[in-house]
C-alpha cells in the first residue's frame, strides 16, 4: 500500500472509532491518549 492510501485508511478507521465511542458515550482517557499518539 502507498503511504497516502494507508493514511487515508487510518483516518477513516480513526473516524469510525471516534464516532462509535461518542455514540456509546464511552470515550475514556486511555483512548484519548491513543488518539494523540497516533
Amino acid at each position: 500500500m502507498h503511504i497516502l492510501e494507508r493514511q487515508k485508511h487510518a483516518e477513516r478507521v480513526l473516524t469510525m472509532i471516534v464516532l462509535t465511542s461518542q455514540a456509546t458515550n464511552q470515550l475514556s482517557g486511555s483512548e484519548l491518549i491513543f488518539y494523540s499518539q497516533s
